[in-house]
């Protein structure tokens, strides 16, 4: 990502699905090396959609009336890596062999 964009990532926050596993965002903060931060609310799409149809038929007179109770209710989760860099590094590294070993 850094390569990519050109600015260091300081933190990775992640919602979905997937992030209801504790092992796996785990697994990316060691991976990556950085805080991972998942929020308690981890389906997004579907508060976007509520929000949206909750703004729609007026139960919330803006979205500033939302915005604010949300920064009132913001609980996360989060994860801080426990590996190294070497250890990270070594593991990019098998990562890497592994990658190419699956191609001809």
């Amino acid at each position: 990502m850094r390569s990519d964009s050109g600015k260091e990532l300081t933190v990775l926050k992640v919602d979905g699905g997937l992030t209801n596993s504790d092992l796996c965002m785990q697994i990316q903060s060691d991976t990556i090396g950085i805080n991972v931060e998942r929020p308690h609310m981890r389906e997004m799409t579907a508060l976007g959609a509520a929000i949206a149809a909750g703004i729609g038929c007026g139960f919330w007179k803006s979205e500033k009336d939302v915005v604010n109770q949300m920064r009132e209710s913001k609980k996360i989760d989060i994860f801080t890596p426990v590996t190294t860099p070497d250890v990270r590094e070594n593991h990019l590294d098998a990562w890497k062999k592994a990658i190419k070993k699956s191609f001809p």
